[in-house]
């Protein structure tokens, strides 16, 4: 096995591959349970068994994918909008969430205040690639930092590096509450050492802000301010009341 130069990123990259792998077993062994085959070919699947192994895999994806329960049915596609704003805003996001997967597909941010929609519209994104078998995760900016921090616990289950390689890998990821106070810069430094490795993986991210646009910029600097335009990725302003009165 080839080392690092410590060692550690290679245990933990193969830390990462392997949990994927259980996941993978996990769903394979229950296809069989219920008498599918899970590496037959999909054309000779009966319409039931292809049903079955779909909703597996959906299930699958929610369990891991970080996404709140009150937004468990929540879809992009389902979203009803309530004036010509709204609608322009739920077209934008559907183009771009068809190019997800595709070389060179920008960042987004959605920005407005509390009610507008934001999580409803990032998680019903992610739940509706799922159905389309298609990955994701959900989380919030001090959720991350949170995890990061305690898997420096001597009774951690999971290194700091294999928690950043998993959500730098996700084929999509929804980065909530990006401006709520941290506790300190190293928490900061967490978040964006995460946004430079999904970069560098050309992967994108939805970003979720209550900030304005100009304390969002500032929160996250010019340079990754720079990467979101970069492809054609904008700031969506949510300009409309809270849907929660």
């Amino acid at each position: 096995m080839e080392v690092s130069r410590n060692g550690k990123e290679t245990l933990d990259a193969e830390s990462a591959r392997a949990k994927a792998g259980m996941m993978v077993k996990k769903i394979n062994d229950e296809l069989r349970n219920m008498g599918v085959d899970p590496a037959a070919p999909q054309e000779t699947r009966t319409e039931e068994e292809r049903r079955q192994a779909q909703e597996k895999a959906f299930k699958a994806m929610l369990e891991e994918s970080g996404i709140p329960d009150r937004f468990f049915h929540a879809t992009l596609t389902g979203w009803v909008p309530e004036g010509p704003e709204e609608a322009k805003v739920k077209s934008r996001l559907y183009s771009w969430m068809c190019q997800i997967g595709k070389l060179g597909c920008p960042s987004f941010a959605l920005q407005g205040t509390y009610g507008t929609g934001k999580t409803h519209l990032g998680c019903g994104i992610l739940l509706d690639r799922f159905k389309a078998n298609q990955d994701g995760l959900y989380t919030t900016a001090m959720g991350y930092t949170t995890k990061i921090k305690e898997s420096y616990r001597k009774d951690s289950p999971e290194p700091g590096s294999t928690i950043l390689e998993r959500h730098a890998a996700a084929g999509l990821l929804v980065l909530d509450e990006i401006g709520r106070q941290f506790e300190s810069e190293a928490e900061k430094l967490y978040l964006f050492d995460l946004m430079n490795e999904r970069y560098n993986k050309k992967k994108p991210t939805l970003f979720l802000t209550n900030l304005s646009v100009t304390e969002f910029k500032a929160f996250i600097g010019d340079a990754i301010t720079d990467r979101i335009r970069e492809g054609g990725g904008t700031i969506l302003e949510l300009n409309w009341p809270s849907r929660r009165t």
